[in-house]
Formats: C-alpha cells, structure tokens, sequence
C-alpha cells in the first residue's frame, strides 16, 4: 500500500518497467490497472512474465500487487528478486515513507 496517488505509482511503474533492458511491456492498461512485462533473465535463465496489479484499498491508498510466473519449470529465484527488486525501487521513487505497512 502507498500513500502517493494512483496516478504516481503507475508512472513509477511504467517508468521503472521502460528503464530496464532486460524487460520487454507486453500490455497496461491504466483503467484495469495492469502492466504485463516480459522479463528475460541473464544468460537466459529466470525469464519469465511479471505482472502488476494497481487498485485502490477503501481507505484510498494506492495498492500494487505483483506476480512473477517464470518461463520455464524454475526460475532460481529470479521471480522472487524481479518481485522484491521492483518494490524497492518504487519505495525510493515514491519517496521515504510512502509505503504503508499492512495493518492487522
């Protein structure tokens, strides 16, 4: 969950998506709220599509969820890091304390 407007993650995303080489935008659309994105592994291993969800919770934050399927039967845990690396990066892009920790 993120407290910037819907408008400001999905450009991070898209931004983020565009400015890596190894992945390839498939399909967004931003009135669903989905991006699809090839993403080609190094030296061919951990491919797979990563796709991103963009909503918003009953609170109005801005909620992305992110799924990685690899290509192949494994992906040595690129998926996981695809997931884990995007994230990170949104959290700097968006700025400190953007992010909102689930509450229970």
């Amino acid at each position: 969950l993120y407290t910037a407007s819907f408008a400001e993650v999905w450009d991070a995303v898209l931004e983020e998506v565009r400015s890596r080489s190894r992945w390839e935008l498939v399909h967004h659309d931003e009135e669903l709220g989905l991006v699809t994105v090839s993403c080609r592994g190094f030296l061919g291993t951990g491919s797979g599509l990563l796709t991103v969800w963009l909503s918003l919770d009953p609170n109005g934050l801005t909620r992305l969820d992110l799924r990685s399927v690899p290509e192949g039967r494994r992906d040595l845990g690129a998926g996981e890091r695809r997931v884990r690396d995007l994230l990170e990066r949104m959290d700097r892009l968006l700025g400190p304390g953007a992010r909102v920790t689930a509450r229970s």
